[in-house]
Parts: C-alpha cells; sequence; structure tokens
C-alpha cells in the first residue's frame, strides 16, 4: 500500500531555519554582502550581465516595467497570471492588453502577440508558467520587428533553458522569485537580470534606496513556511493532516478547505501597496545561496517525473497533457494536467488517497476587477478552470506518481 504524499514540499533544509533563527536572534538580518553575493552569483551561472534584488517578483515586474516603458503605454500579457502581476503594470502606469494562450502549454500564444501590437505598445511581458519556455524566437523576432522591448517572467521557471540559454536571460529583462513555494527560497524576494545597462541602472535605483521589511513581517512568512514544512511532513501528513483534509474536502467543509484553497486578493490596486517597497535582506540571501546547487539535480528529477506521467498518461484522450520536453525547457515546477471537469477527478483521486490540488490562476481578463481592460480569450478562460497539478518535486517519489497515473486510469474506466 502507497501511504499519501503531500501535493508539495517547500525546497528549504534544516539550514534554511537555523539561518532565519540565528540572524533574527542575534540582529543580522541586514547585515551582510549576501544580496551582492547572490546577484553575482546569477550572473555567474546564468551568463547574465547585471542582476538586482528584490522584494519580490511581483515588484520586481514593477520596477522592470517602469525602467522600460513611458506612461500611459500598453503592456502585451497572458491573461492567465495572478491579480497582482496586472496590478504591477497598472502601478507602472501602463495598460495591460490582455494576449491569449495556447492550450496545451498555458503560455502566451505568439500570434496573438502580433495581432494587438500597436504604436502604442510599451512592453511584451511572456510568462514561463509551470517552468515551460515560451518560444522566445518567434516572441523576440516579432518584438524586434516592432521595435518593443520583452520582459520575461520567469519566476515559475528558474533554471529553465531555451536553446541553450536560461530563461530570464533572452529578453531585455528578467525576473526571477525565491518565494515560498519556488525552486530555489529565500521565503519571500525575488531579482531582476538584463544586459542592458540603461534598465539595470533605472531598477537598482528604485531598489537599493528602499528600507528593509521589518523583522515580525518577515517572521510571519518565515512561520508559515515552518509550519508548511512541519504539517507535510512524513509522520504528520500520513498519520493526521491528509486525513483531516481529504475528510474535508469529500464534506466541503469550508474551516477546513481554507488551509488548502488558496484565496486570492483578486482586487485592482491602482497605486502602488507601500509595504511591497521594501529590500530584500542579505538573511534572505543566504537562505538562497545554500540551496543553489540544487535547482539544477531538482530540475532533472522532475523532468524525469514528467516523464513518467506522459508515459502513463498519454494515451487518455478525455485529458489535455504538457508538451513533454527534455532539454531543459520545461522543468515542470508541478505537472498541469488539464480536464474540464476537473473537480470531479480531483474528487475521485481524493477519495482514493491521492493529495492532489488544482491551479488557482485566474483568467483575468475575466475578472470584474479589471473589466475595463476585458478581452475575450476563450483559450485563458477554458484552461483557467481546467488545471489539476500532478505533484513533481524531487522527493515525491515514482511509486506515488505510478499511484496517481493508476487512480486517474480507473477514473476513466468508469
Amino acid at each position: 500500500m502507497v501511504l499519501p504524499r503531500p501535493r508539495f514540499r517547500i525546497y528549504t533544509n534544516t539550514k534554511s531555519y537555523l539561518t532565519v533563527f540565528k540572524d533574527i536572534t542575534f540582529g543580522t538580518k541586514n547585515k551582510g554582502d549576501d544580496c551582492n553575493i547572490l546577484e553575482k552569483e546569477v550572473q555567474k551561472r546564468f551568463g547574465v550581465e547585471k542582476s538586482v534584488c528584490a522584494p519580490q517578483a511581483r515588484v520586481g515586474i514593477y520596477f522592470a516595467l517602469k525602467a522600460l516603458i513611458k506612461p500611459g503605454q500598453e503592456v502585451i500579457l497572458s491573461p492567465y497570471t495572478i491579480a497582482d502581476v496586472i496590478n504591477m503594470v497598472i502601478n507602472a502606469e501602463a495598460k495591460p492588453v490582455f494576449a491569449d494562450t495556447e492550450r496545451e502549454t498555458c503560455n502566451i500564444d505568439p500570434k496573438e502577440i502580433e495581432k494587438l501590437i500597436t504604436e502604442n505598445t510599451g512592453a511584451v511581458m511572456v510568462t514561463h508558467l509551470h517552468g515551460l519556455a515560451c518560444p522566445m524566437d518567434e516572441i523576440m523576432e516579432i518584438c524586434k520587428k516592432h521595435n518593443v522591448p520583452v520582459v520575461e517572467d520567469s519566476c515559475q521557471a528558474f533554471g529553465a533553458k531555451y536553446k541553450g540559454k536560461r530563461t530570464g536571460t533572452i529578453g531585455d529583462a528578467g525576473i526571477f522569485s525565491f518565494g515560498m513555494y519556488k525552486n530555489l527560497i529565500a521565503f519571500y524576494g525575488g531579482m531582476v537580470v538584463t544586459n542592458r545597462e540603461d534598465i539595470y541602472e533605472k531598477v537598482r535605483n528604485e531598489a537599493k534606496g528602499l528600507p528593509y521589511s521589518e523583522t515580525s513581517w518577515f517572521f510571519k512568512k518565515f512561520a508559515k513556511g515552518l509550519a508548511s514544512d512541519i504539517a507535510t511532513a512524513t509522520p504528520f501528513f500520513q498519520s493526521m493532516v491528509f486525513w483531516i483534509f481529504k475528510f474535508g474536502h469529500l464534506k466541503n467543509i469550508n474551516a477546513i478547505n481554507k488551509f488548502v484553497n488558496t484565496e486570492l486578493d483578486l482586487s485592482q490596486h491602482s497605486k502602488m501597496r507601500e509595504n511591497y517597497l521594501r529590500q530584500m535582506t542579505p538573511m534572505q540571501a543566504r537562505v538562497a545561496l545554500d540551496k543553489f546547487d540544487t535547482v539544477d539535480p531538482n530540475n532533472e528529477a522532475r523532468i524525469k517525473n514528467a516523464q513518467i506521467y506522459h508515459d502513463g498518461l498519454k494515451d487518455i484522450k478525455q485529458l489535455i497533457l504538457p508538451p513533454l520536453r527534455t532539454d531543459g525547457s520545461h522543468i515542470y515546477t508541478y505537472y498541469p494536467l488539464q480536464y474540464d471537469d476537473r473537480m470531479e477527478l480531483v474528487r475521485f483521486m481524493t477519495a482514493n488517497n491521492c493529495d492532489i490540488g488544482v491551479q488557482h490562476i485566474k483568467n483575468t481578463a475575466d475578472l470584474p476587477s479589471f473589466k475595463e481592460f476585458y478581452r475575450d480569450c476563450p483559450n485563458a478562460r477554458a484552461t483557467a478552470e481546467a488545471v489539476i497539478l500532478l505533484p513533481s518535486y524531487p522527493r515525491y517519489g515514482e511509486d506515488m506518481i505510478k499511484k496517481n497515473i493508476a487512480v486517474i486510469r480507473e477514473f476513466f474506466k468508469k
């Protein structure tokens, strides 16, 4: 019998927590040159000229767009993203223009980009969602033809490669995330990378003059990570946590489900929130630096897990599978399966002791909070209602992947 394993594990180790406890206890969280060291390490490993640590990735998007566009210009981007990314475009005094996605990849459709470029287009922003690189050759050719800069949101694709280049380093600017559930964790934080000196100077001037986050504010984020790590640890998860969440899901008990159902702020914020404008601390950089060597091996492990999923599910016609890439251009932060009646499938898997979640990202083009920017994006709309995230993290185990496959196959035999 294969016991259930959690849908995610955050990419921490004991040293991650000891670093934070030590720095908070001794008041050294803001001391040291570790942010500069992390920036240099990314430059060296990823072959990019310049980098600047950011308080969080979405603020890095804000910095990059402010460096590239004039107020009132348009930014073309996928609507299949979190609402706060749209807020960053608005906060940078730009207008979001939604380009529909490709159904299979969940990423922005290059043909849609070309149709939407006008004289008022200030930038195109592409998101390498779920770790899958967008077709950057095609996108760069379109944008160079129209003299439009490209921003890469590589928050879910840290370490992915496209034709030998790391995602995030191909366009005019790239954004990385070191957030709680990313494959290089600093509990919070991000980075802007670029090969352009003018962008670097503008972003650096924006970021480096900011105050550090308050210890109490950061500690809440840290405590959430520690609680997640404890709850998903094998003894706790298999003896108690899973069964509580299974009961809550099958009985539709909101008081339980709220702990696993990601509730996001979907409202529009026309001004940058003051508590976003902070510097990433040297303490966070120390946590990230300690885990940097694990990025590529972990990416390779997830690719192998994706191969198993692909081989086991490719003949089920009712499913839309992500493209299989084994060249590093898809690092499968999850294995994003699409099925039109996803909640029925998730319920069946939960009943059969598989801990599975749905993708929380919305089609922001349909959100009432952004109704003035509405554009009909049918692929993004369908995708937002269909994606199930199958676990692919390195510690998950081949036996559990094969159990997920067996349960999914049983579902489609009904």
